[in-house]
Order: structure tokens, then C-alpha cells, then sequence
């Protein structure tokens, strides 16, 4: 497959290329602002550029977009984007973990399991730019949190180890 059309397959959101098979493009095909000569450089040169990132409002309009769909299939969840650690509640999570995406609700081992593997959330929340998605649980105290800071590499637990997923 070439690289023009890895390229056209990152541009449309499917950003699952591991980041071993992802070459740095050269900084000079980089600088280059039309997109076909662009193109033609990086096929030349046989790198694939960097994945465009997501913006903060992607981000939050994600959040957003993600508690509608929770609620319009009878899901009380609560769905956040943090950008960075509040300076009044600091929490002790490095921060690497950071943008964040935060779903809150009733919880539990289960309800998480099959968000994470069905729902293919880390995926999508990768995919967005978020660094992490914390699930925490309303009520019962149950709280997991997933590292997506290595790009293109999803966990296989939580960062507690509380939760592992296949």
C-alpha cells in the first residue's frame, strides 16, 4: 500500500496505524503547503507524515456528542474532556495523562469491560488526541484509568490493575 493512501486513510479518522510503522516525515516535505506536491513527497521519500491531531473543541465536542449517545440508550452517564489537572482539586496522576476524557455514572467492573471491548471507547478516545479515559463510578467509590498516552498502543489494563482487558 502506498503511502498517499495511508495518508488518505489517517486524514479520515482511522488512526490505527501502530507508531512503529509510522516513519517521522522529513521536515522539508513538511513545509511544503500544497497538498498534492506534499503528497508526492512523502511517496518519494516512502514516509508517512505524523497523524493530524485533534483539537481542544474536537475534543470537547466529542465529550459531548459521546453523553448524548449515553443518555439516548438510557445511560445516566456523565462524559467530560479535561485538558489539564485542576489547580483546586490536584489529583496525583502524572501529567502525561492528560487531555482526559472522564465518563462517570453507575458503574461497575462489568459496565467498564464491556465499554472498553465492545464499545471500542479507547479507540475512539486515541483517536480524538484524549491521553486517557477515567471511568469512575457514582456511588460505589470504583474509579479505572486507562493510559493512551503511548500512541498507537492500547493498554491492557488500567492503571491500577484492577481491570484487564484481552
Amino acid at each position: 500500500m502506498g503511502a498517499s493512501r495511508l495518508w488518505k486513510i489517517s486524514a479520515i479518522g482511522l488512526l490505527l496505524l501502530s507508531s512503529s510503522a509510522r516513519a517521522q516525515p522529513a521536515p522539508d516535505c513538511a513545509a511544503i503547503s500544497n497538498d498534492a506536491d506534499r503528497l508526492a513527497c512523502y511517496d518519494k521519500r516512502g514516509t508517512i507524515p505524523a497523524a493530524p491531531t485533534r483539537s481542544l473543541m474536537e475534543r470537547i465536542d466529542y465529550a459531548r456528542e459521546l453523553e448524548s449517545r449515553f443518555l439516548g440508550n438510557g445511560a445516566d452517564m456523565v462524559v467530560s474532556a479535561q485538558e489539564m489537572q485542576s489547580q483546586s482539586n490536584p489529583t496525583r496522576e502524572p501529567p502525561k495523562l492528560f487531555p482526559r476524557l472522564t465518563i462517570a455514572g453507575r458503574l461497575d467492573r462489568a459496565a467498564v469491560h464491556q465499554m472498553v471491548t465492545a464499545g471500542k471507547i479507547l479507540e475512539s478516545a486515541q483517536e480524538f488526541g484524549f491521553n486517557s479515559v477515567a471511568f469512575l463510578a457514582k456511588g460505589r467509590g470504583g474509579r479505572w484509568v486507562f493510559d493512551l498516552s503511548r500512541q498507537g498502543q492500547l493498554p491492557a489494563c488500567d492503571i491500577a490493575r484492577g481491570l484487564c482487558v484481552p
